[in-house]
């Protein structure tokens, strides 16, 4: 599971920082070694969007990638 917070750090000033959304990435289980299949939840005090990313290559991406075909899949 990938678990990334996105905090809101004003001014610069880690003490003031608080969490303003998160997104948590889970492989389903039913993928192979090449592909990955994952579940994807983004949340913040608005609500939370929920969903999958299917057939995810594995070897041509990183958590990078897969961050951001989850974003592209759920926000476009």
């Amino acid at each position: 599971m990938l678990r990334i917070k996105i905090e809101l750090v004003p001014y610069g000033k880690n003490e003031w920082a608080r969490e303003i959304g998160s997104v948590i990435i889970s492989n389903d289980g039913t993928g192979t070694e090449s592909v990955g299949n994952y579940k994807y939840t983004l949340s913040d005090d608005t609500g939370s969007i929920k969903g999958e990313l299917k057939e995810f290559k594995r070897i041509k991406g990183n958590a990078f990638h897969l961050l951001r075909d989850v974003l592209k899949k759920a926000l476009l």
